[in-house]
């Protein structure tokens, strides 16, 4: 989740002072607040996409196949 308050903000920065340093792959833009099965249909078909599924919890919904 990122919001900004009207103020300068790095993506991913840590507490706004260290930024992150380091790669996105795929960055997701929502307009609207998403519902759970919404975030794990998106952390599932990222996961599956880019061979990441191991990052998943074990109860993830998605962790044995994509959505």
């Amino acid at each position: 989740t990122v919001a900004w308050a009207g103020v300068n903000q790095n993506l991913g920065a840590n507490t706004g002072l260290t930024p992150f340093d380091g790669w996105y792959a795929e960055l997701i833009y929502c307009n609207a607040k998403q519902t759970t099965t919404d975030r794990q249909k998106m952390e599932g078909y990222l996961a599956n996409k880019w061979g990441l599924t191991g990052n998943l919890s074990a109860s993830h919904p998605y962790k044995a196949s994509p959505p």
